[in-house]
């Protein structure tokens, strides 16, 4: 197996491996958008498609393309071999020839030297089941290319839209959230195969769930059945045919070439359009030259032959009747559709899916280099969503956002502190002081309880006061996180603001809610409580005492605790009797609150600090453990809302 490599020395190269042609597109650098066509010497004056053939010379050396099909002393020639049934000596062997001869000569060459590991990508038509292509993976790392990924050409096809500039052009935006209703139809067209996939949004899936056997190849054949039916030179030519394998594929390859010819020079204005290509086999003499000509009406008769195929149906029928399931299927007309593949350069193939879903169709830039685009693309956004993801595993998994937290506690602390001890008198101790003079409680003891249940409830209740400072508290977090985020953001070479965590609001319930002063403050609600509570009987007590002294024996008398004041047992004694005393109504209204509110600032200054100081120690672990929990989880939802926006 491949050493895992990382963005830094890694290349990715687009391998579409087709039936009749082959193209090659290559990222060089995955941090970015660029994707580059590979040109092919075997290609000769295509440039950036070679015919898939390949042949083994007498030698043992390997020829691809055109200078395969005419290799006098080939001992092998191979064309048209990709196939699920993977014969070994039809598609095995001749799958790996080819594959390590492409890689050979793109090193050769100079267009993929040595230096950084590639990762080759290949595509599959839709109607692949996955262990189909389990196994061409298999067969394409024993061509010696180890690092090799094997997509659903549906895919590619999705992603050559997303990014081409057809899709931008007709005001449709299918990356990121603009026009994410729009739907596409994206139909590769090609020599063994159509393959049609929607899009709407983020998400793809094929039309046709196995695929199509449409393809090219088939009109290919039918070529060849009219020429060996009509031509006066058909026994010559089954003579060679038969003898010789290879003679059959170098003919087959013949009607190919003159089926292309004549769709290049077709078009509707043209009176008289013709295609023309020559059979001439290897080992023939000067009199061994056939011509295959065709003209409209031929080409005419062979487009509406039943295919066996195809069920019977003709190419054009059978065109005409998928493009029409799948619009059948998308519920409609797409917003646009994309012909891609070689096999779309057909001037009918464009008229009949303008048939089919009107002038929303048009045709993909360089068809014949879409799937190979697109594969490369596919290859970049698995090894940039693979390292963006590390990235942020690596952020979520350390210690960073914890920390930042952390720091940020006594901030929390401080402002919670204040904000429980601030009017804190006023809410809780007055009004129960005042009941307690009333008579409504019997002991100061049971006015502490009062007090703290008081305390308790507001505390317990997460008051909106309480929200918001836990609320801008997490806001002034955001700038810390950012500071995290943004070299990320910078090593792929997205949008700063990507991994900025949304707003939160009380009002509109985008806090978070996890983070309720319930959890908060679940340990200190009791001893806070209590502390108040404590701090009022203990201001009552110590003036009823200053109440007794000043009236001597008769006071202590009054307040029920005569015999310990003559005892004399001490200070701590008194004041729990005091405290569990049901005190006349008389004797309690002789005090009022306005000591109380005398010393309420002073008293709620060191409650503010002492809550502070109960937060941070006793609750601070608890509290960070959970904001980290919080953020770690928005982190990861925006995180993959901008893996889906900026980099697949």
């Amino acid at each position: 197996m491949a050493t895992p490599v990382t963005y830094d020395d890694l290349r990715v190269v687009g391998f579409d491996l087709g039936h009749a042609d082959t193209a090659l597109a290559a990222v060089f650098d995955t941090r970015k958008d660029d994707v580059a066509k590979l040109e092919l010497p075997s290609a000769q004056d295509r440039v950036y498609v070679v015919v898939t053939a390949v042949a083994v010379r007498s030698d043992g050396g390997v020829v691809l393309g055109r200078f395969a099909i005419d290799q006098e002393d080939a001992t092998e020639l191979h064309l048209a071999f990709k196939n699920p049934q993977f014969d070994p000596n039809e598609t095995v062997r001749p799958t790996v020839l080819f594959a390590r001869g492409v890689a050979e000569e793109l090193k050769q060459c100079g267009r993929l030297p040595d230096g950084p590991p590639t990762r080759w990508v290949f595509g599959t038509p839709s109607g692949w089941s996955p262990a189909q292509r389990a196994t061409y993976h298999k067969i394409l790392q024993s061509a010696g290319l180890d690092d090799v990924e094997v997509v659903p050409e549906s895919r590619a096809a999705l992603l050559f839209a997303r990014d081409s500039g057809e899709v931008r052009s007709a005001g449709l935006e299918l990356r990121g959230r603009v026009r994410r209703s729009s739907t596409v139809l994206v139909a590769d067209l090609g020599s063994s195969t159509l393959d049609i996939t929607v899009v709407t949004g983020d998400g793809a899936a094929p039309v046709l769930d196995t695929g199509s056997a449409l393809g090219a190849s088939l009109i290919d054949r039918s070529i060849m059945r009219w020429f060996l039916a009509a031509s006066p030179s058909r026994e010559a030519v089954e003579r060679w045919i038969e003898l010789d394998g290879k003679e059959r594929r170098r003919f087959e390859f013949a009607c190919r070439r003159a089926k292309e010819d004549f769709f290049t020079n077709d078009h509707p204005d043209a009176a008289v359009v013709r295609g023309q290509a020559t059979y001439e086999p290897l080992d023939g003499g000067e009199d061994d030259y056939f011509p295959i000509r065709i003209t409209r009406s031929v080409m005419d008769r062979i487009l509406a032959e039943p295919q066996p195929a195809l069920g019977g149906a003709s190419w054009v029928e059978m065109l005409r009747k998928d493009l029409e399931d799948a619009a059948q299927k998308v519920d409609g007309r797409p917003d646009l559709v994309v012909l891609t593949g070689g096999a779309s350069r057909m001037p009918f193939a464009m008229a009949i899916a303008r048939q089919t879903y009107g002038d929303c169709v048009v045709m993909g830039y360089e068809p014949e280099l879409a799937i190979a685009r697109g594969l490369a693309i596919a290859g970049r956004v698995g090894v940039r969503s693979r390292n963006f993801r590390a990235d942020i595993s690596r952020l979520l998994d350390g210690d960073s956002i914890e920390t930042v937290v952390a720091n940020q506690l006594p901030s929390l602390a401080d402002r919670l502190g204040a904000e429980i001890a601030s009017g804190a008198f006023d809410r809780h101790v007055l009004p129960a002081f005042e009941e307690w003079r009333s008579g409504r409680y019997r002991t100061l003891q049971e006015l502490e309880s009062v007090v703290a249940a008081s305390v308790a409830a507001e505390l317990e209740g997460d008051a909106s006061g309480y929200q918001r400072i836990v609320l801008e508290w997490q806001d002034g977090l955001r700038p810390d996180l950012n500071d995290l985020t943004r070299p990320i953001c910078e090593r792929w070479r997205i949008p700063s603001s990507s991994l900025d965590l949304p707003p939160l609001s009380v009002s509109a319930r985008t806090w978070s809610g996890q983070l309720g002063l319930s959890a908060v403050l679940a340990d200190q609600a009791s001893d806070v409580a209590l502390g108040i509570g404590a701090a009022l009987v203990a201001a009552v007590i110590v003036a009823l005492i200053a109440f007794g002294v000043a009236l001597g024996p008769a006071g202590w008398a009054m307040l029920g605790v005569g015999a310990l004041y003559a005892l004399g047992a001490g200070i701590e004694p008194v004041e729990k009797a005091v405290k569990t005393r049901d005190l006349p109504v008389t004797i309690r209204r002789q005090f009022t609150a306005t000591k109380l509110r005398a010393t309420a600032a002073e008293k709620e200054h060191k409650l503010a600090t002492d809550i502070a100081d109960s937060i941070s120690s006793s609750s601070g672990p608890q509290l960070v453990e959970q904001m980290t929990a919080i953020l770690r989880a928005e982190l990861e939802d925006v995180a993959r809302e901008a893996e889906l926006k900026h980099l697949q």
